[in-house]
């Protein structure tokens, strides 16, 4: 059986975040402190990213040799959302996206782990999934913020989602990963509601709207 077939066949077994936190020893206030989790969304705070995403990738990559995905998704038109409804209709919008990323039927699977990176941008990491399995998952996030408009008297929400890996781009670190997510994003922002994927040498693959 060749190598090819070996990566076809093993099974999916979801990242055991866990394995993240053992050499931790915080406190309770130290934990409250840090401020791991975003209270608006719901997801993984900066302050996470900050403090785990490199041992993350450290484990999934360099350690066991998989492949570690990143999508980074942005809000669109989230000034002008503002403008019109008021910050805490707005946080409300996106506590609703933060919900649709941490349903497991809707958004990602179990051991994916979804991150508040800064004010209208989300970043998603997706231990063991290539290139095909997180377009897929973003095609099913960006169908599903759409239908947020039908709250809102049909405004178009949206969101512009930039897709990286690992394995495609042979970067060495989280926030490497991040960056190349981050150029596939901004071209997807130029015409919004849409996702590009980060491929080598600058070549970026755009997926039409649906």
């Amino acid at each position: 059986m060749n190598n090819a077939t070996e990566k076809r066949e093993r099974p999916y077994v979801p990242f055991d975040e866990s394995y993240l936190y053992r050499d931790d020893q915080l406190s309770q206030d130290q934990w409250r402190e840090l401020a791991l989790t975003d209270t608006i969304t719901g997801l993984k705070s900066r302050h996470w990213w900050d403090r785990y995403s490199k041992k993350l990738y450290q484990e999934i990559v360099s350690t066991r040799r998989r492949n570690l995905s990143f999508l980074l998704i942005d809000v669109d038109n989230l000034g002008i959302l503002n403008d019109l409804f008021g910050h805490p209709e707005v946080d409300k919008i996106l506590g609703s996206i933060g919900s649709i990323a941490r349903h497991p039927k809707i958004g990602f699977r179990q051991g994916d782990i979804p991150v508040r990176m800064s004010g209208d941008e989300l970043g998603v990491l997706l231990p063991f999934s290539d290139l095909r399995m997180a377009n897929a998952a973003a095609h099913r996030v960006l169908l599903e913020i759409r239908t947020l408009s039908n709250k809102y008297g049909g405004l178009p929400i949206t969101v512009s989602i930039g897709v990286a890996d690992s394995e495609m781009s042979g970067v060495a670190s989280a926030e490497e990963l991040y960056k190349l997510a981050d150029i596939a994003c901004s071209h997807a922002k130029k015409t919004k509601d849409r996702i590009v994927t980060y491929v080598p040498k600058m070549v970026l693959v755009q997926h039409k709207k649906r």
